[in-house]
């Protein structure tokens, strides 16, 4: 019995969740893209394409945004203030407090780059999920955040890969770096 309910709410837990990944520059009039490139300190063992940002809220994985082999990201976020909550690589974690590295979108018609942003914080390093199960990452994924050096830097070479991955995309690129207090 406890394993058919183990199963279903992982099943809720994964359907709920986005894949990371974006195919087109097209959004709800409620939300707008953001692009940039993320880069930790980090050994030869660990695959960027396993580290995973989540926007907002640490818990449901509704904004997440999946780093590929070259540590770019994309996302569709909601119009309004946004910020990274939470990096999260296998079994560890970093929660982020809510205004330390944030960003206000206004437009949906308006994909934004948000910068390099360099962090100095390794999952080698970071805090590992000592609880199980969905209660044990609740509890975990409610602790409060905390600051982890980090900086950001405008590269053209960053916006001219978006424009390759999205050669159709008709919406302005604004720069607009994102904040870190």
């Amino acid at each position: 019995m406890r394993y058919i309910i183990y199963c279903l709410l992982s099943l809720i837990l994964l359907s709920s969740c986005s894949s990371g990944k974006i195919s087109t520059t097209e959004t709800k009039p409620t939300e707008a893209i953001i692009f940039g490139r993320l880069s930790i300190y980090k050994d030869n063992s660990i695959k960027p394409q396993d580290i995973w940002v989540h926007f907002n809220e640490r818990n449901w994985g509704k904004t997440l945004a999946r780093i590929d082999d070259k540590g770019y990201f994309m996302a569709k976020v909601p119009l309004g203030k946004n910020h990274i909550a939470m990096l999260a690589y296998s079994n560890k974690y970093a929660n982020l407090p809510k205004s330390y590295i944030s960003i206000d979108i206004e437009d949906s018609n308006t994909v934004y780059y948000v910068g390099d942003i360099y962090i100095n914080w390794s999952p080698n390093h970071g805090e590992q999920r000592s609880n199980q199960g969905l209660l044990g990452t609740l509890v975990e994924n409610s602790k409060d955040g905390k600051r982890i050096p980090a900086s950001v830097k405008s590269s053209e070479s960053t916006i001219n890969y978006f424009k390759q991955m999205f050669p159709e995309n008709t919406k302005e690129i604004e720069t607009k770096l994102i904040i870190i207090e």
